[in-house]
C-alpha cells in the first residue's frame, strides 16, 4: 500500500549514503581492473596461443579468448593443425552468425570446427580445461585424442542432438612443447551456436575449486530465493486481500529456477529428467516469468506511478512470450531471445524512472525499492551486453564474463522483503498502539498467575520431598522404602530376577546416646548415611532410614554374594569415619548389617525378604557385631 507520508530523512539519507558507497566501490573496482589491464595473461592470436612465458601453478588459470582457427561447415579431423585451418579465424567466446553456413543464411544452425594450439611451457604438467555450456553439441579432441564431448555432433539436424554438459577436462601430455585442440560443434536445436562461453585452461585442482565455489554461490543463491519465494507465499497465503507478496513470491521462485539453469546448468544435477530441452524451457520461461511478476509487484505497491495500461500491456507481452516458450520447439521461441532481452532492457529504462518518481513524492518504502531496482537494471544490462557483445573491454574489466543476474536479484528481493517488512511493521504498530492497554493488562495478569503457580510449584515440590525423604539424613524414608519395595518385588517376579536387601543397625546407639547426647546422635546417625549413600554404586539402588538408627538398602538384580559385598563396603566405610564411641567395643561407631536375597515370587509377601534380612541382622548381633551375615535361601545363615 503506498503512504500518504513522506518518509522519514533519517532511514532515507542512510540508504542513500549506502547506495553512493556501493556505487563508489563498483568504480573503485572497475579502476582496479583498468589498472591491471596491462598485466593481463597472453590471448589467442591467428589460432595459437603462446604460453611459453604462463607459470600454472603461480599464475592461476588463464581464459582461452581471442582469435582461434575456424572451419565453418566442415569437421576437420581431430589432428588438424593449423594449415587445415586455412587461415581462417573467428573470436571465442562468440556465436555463430552467417558464416557458418555456406549457403550465406543467417542461421545459427550448421555444423564447424575450431582449432587452437598451444605452445606451453617446460615441463608443463597436467592440464585441465574448464568448460562451460556450448551450442549445442561438440567434441573435444586433444592432439587427435578425444577428451571430451556432449550430445551427438552431426552434419545434418537428424544426424546431431543437443546438450549441455558442463565439465573439468583433463588434458593428455603434450607431445613435446605444443598442444592442439579441435572442437567439432553442431547445431540445429537453438537459435544460436558455436563457442558462446570462455574456456579456462589451468591445474585440475584450481580449475575444480572455482567450479565447485560457483556450484556453491549458485546452491546459495538458489536457496535464498527458494526460502523468501515460500516465506512471502506463506504471508500472503494468511492474506490474500493484499496481493504483493505473491507476486514477490512468484518472482523469487522464477529466480530461483534461472539461476540454476544458466551458466553451469546446475539444475541439470538436481533434476536430470528434465533433459536439454527441458532445460532451455526452464531458462527462459524464468527470464519472462520474474519480468511479469516484476511488473505486476511494482504495480500493487505503487499504483499511482503505475498507470494500470502500462501494467496490462507488459504483462501481455510477457504473457505471449511465455505462452510461445510452452508450445513452440525450442528453435522457434529461441530466436525471439533478442525481442525477450529488448522487453528487459526496456523494463530496466522505464521501471527504475517510474519508482524514482514515487521516491520524490514521498511514498513509504520506495527509496529501498528503487535500490533493488537499480541492481536488477545493472546487473540486467551487463548480462544482455555480456551476450552479444563480449569482446568489449569495458566488459572484460568489470563483471569479466560472469552473469550478475541472482546477485542483482538478490540485492532486489532483500530490499524487496525490507519493503514488505516495513509495511508490516506499520500495521503491526497500529495494532500494538490500539490493544496496548489490554496487553498491559494481559501481561501483569499472567505475571501474576505464573507467581501464584510458581509458589504452588514449589510447595508442591517441598511437600513431595517431605512425603518422602527423611527429615533428619535426607535418605529416603520409610514410606518410600516400601513403595519401591513392591514395585521392584513385582518386577523382579516377572523377569525372575534377584533381589537383594540390607538391613543395618548402629551397634549400641542408645548407649551413644546417652552418654553423648541426643544432638550428638543425630550427627552421628546423618554422617553414618551419608557414607552408606555414598556406597550405592547403581542408581537403581535405594538406601533409606528404616526406623531409629536402621538403615535399609534395597539392591536390584543383585544375589546374595554381592549383596554381602555391598554390606562389606558399607561396614568398613563407617569404621573409617572413626565416630568415638566409648561404649562399643572397638571403641568407635561400627555397624551390624543383615543381608537376604531371593527370585522373588508373586504368590510371597514382599516382607519376608526384610523378615530374613532382619533375622540375619539379629544373627550378627548375637555374633558379636560389626560384622555382615547373610541369609541363605536355605535359612541356615553364614557370616563373613
Amino acid at each position: 500500500m503506498e503512504g500518504s507520508v513522506a518518509e522519514p530523512r533519517s532511514p532515507s539519507g542512510r540508504a542513500f549514503r549506502a547506495g553512493c558507497a556501493l556505487f563508489c566501490a563498483l568504480l573503485l573496482i572497475g579502476a582496479a581492473r583498468s589498472a591491471v589491464a596491462d598485466g593481463e595473461p597472453p590471448r589467442p592470436v591467428g589460432g595459437r596461443l603462446d604460453l611459453r612465458s604462463w607459470q600454472p601453478d603461480a599464475d592461476g588459470p588463464i581464459r582461452l579468448d581471442g582469435a582461434w582457427s575456424y572451419a565453418p561447415g566442415r569437421l576437420l579431423p581431430p589432428d588438424a593443425g593449423r594449415q587445415a585451418f586455412g587461415g581462417v579465424e573467428t573470436r571465442v567466446p562468440s556465436n555463430w552468425g552467417s558464416e557458418v553456413t555456406p549457403q550465406g543464411a543467417r542461421s545459427g544452425h550448421g555444423f564447424a570446427s575450431y582449432g587452437l594450439e598451444l605452445a606451453l611451457p617446460e615441463n608443463a604438467g597436467p592440464l585441465a580445461l574448464r568448460l562451460s555450456t556450448i551450442g549445442t553439441a561438440y567434441r573435444l579432441y586433444a592432439d587427435g585424442e578425444l577428451v571430451a564431448g556432449a550430445g551427438r555432433v552431426g552434419t545434418s539436424a537428424d544426424g546431431a542432438e543437443a546438450a549441455y554438459q558442463p565439465a573439468i577436462v583433463r588434458l593428455p601430455d603434450p607431445s613435446g612443447r605444443r598442444l592442439q585442440l579441435v572442437f567439432h560443434v553442431a547445431n540445429f536445436d537453438f537459435a544460436r551456436g558455436g563457442l558462446w562461453e570462455s574456456i579456462w585452461i589451468g591445474r585440475p585442482d584450481p580449475l575444480l575449486a572455482d567450479r565447485e565455489a560457483v556450484v556453491g554461490l549458485a546452491m546459495f543463491l538458489g536457496g535464498a530465493f527458494l526460502i523468501l519465494g515460500l516465506y512471502h507465499l506463506t504471508v500472503w497465503g494468511t492474506r490474500r486481500r493484499d496481493r504483493s507478496p505473491l507476486w514477490f513470491a512468484v518472482l523469487c521462485l522464477a529466480m530461483a529456477v534461472r539461476g540454476l539453469a544458466v551458466d553451469d546448468v546446475h539444475l541439470l544435477d538436481l533434476a536430470p529428467w528434465l533433459g536439454w530441452e527441458g532445460l532451455v524451457r526452464a531458462e527462459f520461461l524464468s527470464m519472462m516469468v520474474a519480468l511479469a511478476s516484476v511488473t505486476l509487484f511494482m504495480g500493487s505497491l505503487f499504483p499511482r506511478e503505475l498507470p494500470r495500461r502500462l501494467i496490462v500491456g507488459a504483462t501481455a507481452c510477457s504473457g505471449v512470450a511465455i505462452a510461445s516458450i510452452v508450445v513452440l520447439p525450442v528453435d522457434a521461441f529461441s530466436r525471439g531471445l533478442p525481442a525477450m532481452q529488448a522487453m528487459v532492457l526496456t523494463a530496466t529504462a522505464v521501471g527504475p524512472a517510474l519508482i524514482a518518481l514515487a521516491w520524490r513524492r514521498g511514498r513509504e518504502g520506495s527509496l529501498l525499492f528503487l535500490v533493488g531496482l537499480a541492481a536488477i537494471s545493472l546487473a540486467a544490462i551487463h548480462d544482455v551486453a555480456i551476450s552479444n557483445l563480449r569482446s568489449l573491454p569495458f566488459l572484460k574489466r568489470l563483471g569479466g564474463p560472469y552473469y550478475l543476474q541472482s546477485l542483482g536479484f538478490l540485492v532486489f528481493a532483500l530490499c524487496q522483503s525490507a519493503v514488505l517488512a516495513l509495511r508490516a511493521s506499520r500495521t503491526v504498530e497500529a495494532l500494538e498502539r490500539t490493544g496496548a492497554e489490554l496487553r498491559a493488562m494481559r501481561d501483569e495478569l499472567e505475571q501474576r498467575v505464573a507467581e501464584r503457580t510458581a509458589e504452588l510449584e514449589e510447595a508442591n515440590h517441598e511437600l513431595q520431598r517431605l512425603a518422602q525423604d527423611d527429615g533428619l539424613t535426607r535418605l529416603a524414608n520409610r514410606r518410600r522404602f516400601d513403595e519401591r519395595l513392591v514395585e521392584a518385588w513385582h518386577d523382579h517376579a516377572r523377569r525372575r530376577a534377584p533381589l537383594a536387601l540390607v538391613l543395618a543397625d548402629i551397634d549400641r546407639f542408645k548407649d551413644f546416646n546417652d552418654g553423648y547426647g541426643h544432638p550428638a546422635g543425630d550427627a552421628a546417625l546423618r554422617r553414618v548415611a551419608q557414607s552408606s549413600a555414598a556406597c550405592a554404586r547403581s542408581p537403581l539402588d535405594l538406601v533409606a532410614r528404616y526406623g531409629g538408627e536402621e538403615l535399609v538398602t534395597l539392591l536390584p538384580d543383585t544375589d546374595v554374594e554381592g549383596a554381602v559385598r555391598f554390606a562389606e563396603r558399607q561396614r568398613v566405610a563407617v569404621i573409617s569415619l572413626e565416630i568415638p564411641h566409648r561404649d562399643n567395643d572397638p571403641g568407635i561407631l561400627t555397624l551390624s548389617l543383615g543381608v537376604a536375597s531371593c527370585v522373588p515370587r508373586v504368590d510371597v509377601h514382599p516382607e519376608s525378604l526384610i523378615e530374613r534380612a532382619d533375622a540375619a541382622l539379629y544373627e550378627a548381633k548375637r555374633m558379636g557385631r560389626n560384622q555382615v551375615v547373610a541369609e541363605p535361601p536355605t535359612g541356615e545363615p553364614r557370616t563373613r
